[in-house]
């Protein structure tokens, strides 16, 4: 498996690679109007990466026999950092929204954490409990539940519908029938249509989605300028730096609408990369899952691919119009660091796994 792990590596690098010249690119000139240093956003991405490194190579090079016992204790931690986001002292609020807890100069998301958390406790349950009938399942779509409910309390939409639909697919490769998959999600249908109606801001973006013209100004702004950058990029794109929409047009340039820059700076020969990068490493991610060595290799590696590939293709359809809008970072790419911490530090268990996995 060393060719699948050195592919993998090659793969990551190159869109870490272009994460930084594009968080440098997209923030460089309104930092330098507010703050008067264009390289603000840049060095903290940096310092992110070389955390996100270190936890790589932790992963990397922990025993893989003692990786099952790891899954439950991540995942109790996971759960109390949510709990924490909801302590005045702890939780940092942006906007109404408690989704970071903040230590010193220091803080996290812990969604980022339950996502992964999420998948190494599914991985292990379901390798260890053989699962085959729906009541056998209900200790981990418990979990996936309580879990979903407390992201939702932050409030986090988006993110609670990226963990759940993660859950059905963790259920759905570990054997769970159809028609319990389908049951679950019509069960889950009045209490999504009550959280949509409940907020009129997601409304509005299934509005906008649905008719893009609508409320241009305002709801389907920030979308309306995406289609705008990455309909001037062309081909070729406009040149690295020479993007207009990242001056104060487009909210969000550096994180959840990055893509949109790298279309209109590097065109569609840009964005179609980024996509067969993100291709790629799913395939290679798929491989590692095939020749894993144990089942619980097996639903390790298949989670971490599905997770990090949703959230690409998400992130980049929402840019594209293909989905409503919601603020999925592009991972590798996106100014961020919890989602860069943990993203690198799931290609190091995934290498891991490869490492240990059977020969072809």
């Amino acid at each position: 498996m060393e060719t699948t792990n050195r592919n993998i590596t090659i793969i990551v690098a190159a869109l870490i690679g272009v994460g930084l010249l594009m968080v440098y690119s997209s923030s460089g000139v309104s930092c330098a109007e507010r703050m008067g240093d264009e390289f603000f956003f840049f060095r903290r991405q940096i310092a992110w990466l070389g955390i996100g490194l270190v936890m790589l190579c932790i992963g990397r090079f922990l025993k893989y026999q003692g990786l099952p016992r790891l899954s439950r204790p991540f995942l109790l931690f996971s759960i109390i950092s949510l709990f924490l986001v909801f302590i005045p002292q702890l939780g940092h609020q942006v906007g109404g929204q408690y989704r970071w807890v903040k230590l010193g100069r220091f803080s996290f998301q812990p969604s980022e954490i339950a996502k992964f958390a999420l998948i190494f406790y599914a991985a292990d349950f379901i390798s260890r409990k053989k699962c085959r009938y729906l009541k056998e399942f209900l200790p981990l779509i418990l979990s996936i539940v309580f879990v979903v409910g407390m992201i939702i309390l932050q409030p986090d939409f988006g993110t609670a519908i990226i963990i759940a639909t993660l859950g059905m697919f963790i259920l759905f490769i570990a054997g769970l029938k159809l028609q319990y998959l389908l049951m679950l999600l019509f069960m889950a249908v009045p209490g999504l249509i009550y959280l949509i109606m409940k907020a009129p801001y997601r409304l509005n973006r299934i509005l906008v989605f649905l008719h893009p013209e609508y409320d241009p100004s305002g709801a389907g702004y920030q979308v309306s300028q995406a289609f705008i950058a990455l309909g001037s990029g062309g081909f070729l794109g406009r040149g690295l730096g020479a993007g207009r929409q990242k001056l104060m047009y487009l909210p969000a340039a550096h994180t959840d609408f990055i893509f949109a820059i790298i279309g209109e700076e590097l065109g569609f020969l840009g964005t179609i990369t980024i996509v067969i990068l993100f291709i790629s490493l799913l395939w290679q991610g798929i491989k590692v899952a095939r020749f894993a060595r144990d089942s619980f290799g097996y639903y390790l590696a298949m989670g971490i691919t599905f997770l990090i590939s949703i959230q690409a293709m998400l992130n980049m359809g929402v840019v594209s119009g293909l989905f409503p809008n919601k603020g999925t970072p592009l991972p590798f790419i996106s100014f961020g660091g919890s989602s860069l911490i943990v993203n690198l530090f799931s290609i190091g268990i995934l290498l891991n796994i490869s490492k240990h996995g059977k020969t072809h």
